[in-house]
């Protein structure tokens, strides 16, 4: 889920702050890769006849699709260091539970039948869930094509928000909006603007520095901010939105004297606990230090 409805957030309050760029002008840049994000996209995109892609016994269809993104990079003249998800917090159980629930509804449905081949197609991939293989696959192919890969401890998408903000890479790369929540000073997702012609290489990227600036918060803020519009570690208040959170936030500036202008009834019994825990979470990879010493740089073919 990322940060409940930021996108919409930053569209109407900052629009500064998402830049419609394309691939080709990042060449000599460093970006850091939600590898996660890639193969889920590869998983459900790369297809023929609307089926996976197969060598006759195991599924390819990761394989092609990282394997033709990540020449995309390299002819670009970008240099990837992809980031696999170490194992989540459990604060993150919630939603990964309700993440596989809905791969098993959408796999009943298909199974009911009645369904139109459109809707078939749909559901099926609802069903897609990534496995080690998929994960060891990709390394591998990472290996053999001479380009950096780390296991994060814990989310991906925080280890490479951190590696961006103190420098060893230049953007992060993911769809995940949480990436902001954690830090990163600027993201490259797929173009979110539907006025432009969408072509090869065509990206957002969004600057959290001009987010913060069209929010008129500072990163503590919105940090508190991103918590309580809802986020994958929190439950959030009842009829408390993101424009609302926004508000709060603006004219209260922090969490502790926000919650004391909500009616008590809104709250949750341990919703300020379990906030100042996801606060607690979204921090924890400050200062990050890798003891491999990561250099991104392309090894050696």
């Amino acid at each position: 889920m990322g940060i409940r409805g930021l996108t919409t957030l930053i569209k109407d309050n900052s629009p500064d702050a998402i830049e419609t760029s394309q691939l080709y002008k990042l060449n000599g840049k460093r970006v850091a890769i939600d590898a996660s994000c890639l193969i889920y996209k590869a998983l459900m995109m790369i297809r023929s006849g609307g089926k996976l892609l197969t060598n006759g016994k195991y599924t390819t269809s990761h394989i092609v699709g990282i394997f033709n993104k990540t020449c995309a990079y390299l002819n670009y003249g970008i240099t990837p260091l992809y980031v696999f998800d170490g194992k989540p917090p459990d604060e993150k159980s919630a939603v990964i539970k309700e993440r596989n629930n809905k791969a098993y509804d959408a796999k009943q449905k298909i199974s009911e039948g009645n369904i139109s081949k459109y809707e078939a197609d749909k559901l099926e991939k609802q069903t897609i869930r990534m496995n080690k293989y998929h994960i060891s696959d990709i390394k591998q192919l990472l290996d053999l094509m001479g380009v950096q890969w780390i296991d994060a401890e814990g989310e991906a998408e925080g280890v490479a928000a951190e590696l961006c903000r103190i420098g060893v890479v230049d953007y992060v790369l993911s769809e995940d909006m949480d990436t902001l929540a954690f830090g990163a000073p600027r993201l490259i997702r797929n173009c979110i603007d539907k006025t432009v012609k969408r072509t090869e290489g065509i990206i957002s990227v969004f600057h959290l520095d001009k987010i913060l600036e069209g929010f008129q918060l500072n990163y503590e803020q919105f940090l508190e901010l991103c918590v309580l519009s809802g986020c994958d570690y929190c439950d959030t208040l009842k009829r408390v939105g993101n424009k609302t959170s926004l508000k709060l936030m603006r004219a209260h500036g922090n969490i502790t004297t926000a919650l004391q202008n909500v009616n008590s009834n809104k709250i949750p019994l341990g919703f300020r606990q379990r906030f100042d825990k996801a606060i607690t979470l979204f921090n924890m990879y400050k200062g990050y230090n890798d003891k491999r010493d990561i250099k991104v740089v392309l090894k050696p073919m």
